[in-house]
């Protein structure tokens, strides 16, 4: 204020927000994804007294599953095991049963170390993702929203107590953190949910390729858990 030292707030102008997020969108600090899925609309407005109705086409809105499979796993590594294939290969039978057994693995009676390192290396580098869906209503109008998030498995984290960074750290809940997937108006009908059946399977496919740590190790990533409302979350894949 003019005539003292005292600095007083002063609320951000709706210009500002925009040019904030314009940037924080440009530089990758949020990803506001792609168009999919088209749907027909009419605007009504009222323009000099008339009521004007006009066509337009709106899209929901898809981070691509590559996209945030890459971001988690850039969060997530500094918290993973990622043993390489030679500390793998270096595993004597008993440390590699010892592993399995931590981990409620019990079927390896028969197995040779070779395929005992194999199971390990398999466990350590496959990610569980969860698809979380649900409908809501905001001014009378229906959206549609999905996220994804991976599953804290010790086989592939730390535990806690061997994760000593920080020790007041709630590791499942900072790996548990979903992301969006994707975001459209919709309803809770069967029709507005098969629109984005083709986006999501799309996304689903790409699951078949692995994606790869800073120090080259492949990570692979499974859909096998849903949860959400109505039929959806009947199935597997949702």
């Amino acid at each position: 204020m003019p005539g003292n030292e005292i600095s007083m707030p002063c609320t951000s102008t709706t210009q500002m927000v925009k040019e904030k997020w314009a940037a924080d969108i440009e530089d990758g600090t949020y990803s506001i994804g792609i168009d999919c899925a088209p749907k027909e609309m009419t605007v009504v407005t009222c323009r000099d007294g008339e009521v004007v109705e006009q066509p337009v086409t709106i899209y929901s809105r898809k981070v691509p599953m590559n996209e945030i499979r890459q971001r988690l796993l850039k969060n997530q590594e500094k918290y993973m095991r990622l043993q390489t294939d030679e500390q793998v290969d270096a595993l004597s039978k008993d440390e590699a049963i010892k592993f399995l057994k931590q981990n409620q693995e019990h079927q390896f009676a028969d197995m040779e170390i070779t395929e005992l390192r194999a199971k390990v290396k398999a466990l350590q580098r496959n990610r569980h993702l969860v698809m979380w869906h649900d409908h809501g209503t905001i001014l009378g109008q229906g959206y549609i929203f999905i996220t994804v998030k991976v599953i804290y498995d010790t086989s592939v984290f730390f535990r806690k107590d061997e994760y000593s960074l920080n020790s007041t750290l709630n590791l499942q809940g900072t790996i548990e953190k979903p992301e969006v997937h994707v975001i459209g108006i919709a309803s809770s009908s069967h029709e507005d949910q098969a629109a984005l059946i083709p986006e999501r399977v799309s996304c689903l496919r790409t699951l078949n390729s692995p994606i790869m740590t800073t120090a080259g190790i492949p990570i692979n990533d499974t859909v096998r858990f849903f949860a959400g409302d109505g039929p959806a979350r009947n199935f597997e894949r949702g």
